[in-house]
């Protein structure tokens, strides 16, 4: 029953991310509280930051501009490390609960 619940609820937090970036804080609340292990909180939230920017490089793609995103420099950075760590260290919150 806890494995549907986090799944359902790194559902909603997705859809929640295809319209703001806010989802990805969500996604790493959801990792805090479903996982009792810190580390697997902090990996589940990596992942769910990983899987996020996967898409949305496949999303570039789809639409021919990964070229041009590419070519953004720094903000092409910053659209790496963005989805990566907001998850991550918002799933640190699960060292504060333990």
């Amino acid at each position: 029953m806890k494995a549907i619940q986090t799944i359902i609820g790194f559902g909603i937090t997705f859809a929640i991310t295809y319209f703001h970036w806010t989802g990805l804080i969500a996604a790493g609340l959801v990792a805090a509280f479903a996982f009792k292990d810190l580390k697997k909180s902090l990996a589940a939230g990596f992942l769910f930051g990983l899987i996020v920017w996967i898409l949305f490089l496949a999303y570039t793609v789809y639409n021919g501009i990964l070229e041009k995103y590419i070519a953004m420099g720094m903000v092409f950075y910053l659209s790496i490390l963005i989805p990566l760590l907001i998850p991550t260290l918002t799933a640190s919150v699960r060292g504060l609960v333990e």
